[in-house]
């Protein structure tokens, strides 16, 4: 494989994973000549690796203004929160789900104790990180692998939203309340939990996605 063709893949992986990470702000244009400084390449795989990030739909290009982070729209935002409680019920389910239920305080305690250490990292969103990771949990020991991609695909649907969920008054309580019962293993009261905290979010988070997380739209102006 040609050198430029593996640097091409190199930054597309990098770039894939950290967009879906929500790593770059989502209101603001990302730089290809920052990027090329901090990889060591030339502008050249920056901007093929936009455009096939760009064809994948994690970024958005507005002429004159480059490329965004892709947030998105209200119909998936949506979907994505309402999903979230679907994702703990069906690893609640009785039968190959049910090794969600029998799983031991001792393995929840050992997975709280690593998703606290990895979230105080970034605090400004330890609420949003925590559950993500909770959702992870549950549905990775569901025992169904496709629980387990969809709640993968969820998480990074949803992560440019981290931030903005502060906004909401009782995102911390809300979080709090979600792992108090994780850690018993309340499963049926931790499926209502998630529950109430997806309905909140389908109702609040699409405004407030429109407001402050979508690039806004330059008028272009008219040469004289």
């Amino acid at each position: 494989m040609p050198p430029a063709v593996r640097k091409v893949d190199m930054i597309y992986d990098t770039l894939r994973e950290l967009l879906r990470d929500a790593a770059f702000p989502p209101a603001e244009p990302l730089s290809s000549r920052d990027l090329a400084d901090t990889y060591s390449v030339s502008r050249t795989p920056i901007r093929d690796a936009f455009k096939q990030l760009e064809a994948e739909g994690l970024l958005t290009y507005i002429p004159e203004q480059g490329y965004f982070p892709r947030v998105a729209d209200d119909v998936t935002l949506t979907r994505a929160y309402a999903e979230r409680a679907e994702i703990i019920a069906r690893a609640r389910r009785p039968g190959a789900n049910g090794r969600a239920v029998r799983r031991s305080s001792d393995a929840r305690s050992t997975t709280f104790r690593e998703l606290s250490r990895r979230a105080a990292v970034i605090a400004e969103d330890t609420p949003a990180r925590l559950i993500e990771t909770i959702l992870l949990d549950v549905a990775a020991h569901a025992g169904d692998p496709k629980c387990l991609a969809d709640a993968r695909d969820n998480v990074a649907t949803l992560a440019p939203m981290r931030l903005a969920e502060q906004i909401l008054p009782d995102h911390v309580d809300d979080a709090a309340r979600i792992v108090r019962l994780y850690r018993a293993g309340k499963y049926d009261e931790l499926l209502r939990a998630f529950r109430d905290y997806s309905q909140k979010r389908v109702v609040a988070m699409p405004s407030l996605s429109r407001q402050i997380l979508r690039p806004k739209v330059k008028p272009r102006t008219r040469p004289r």
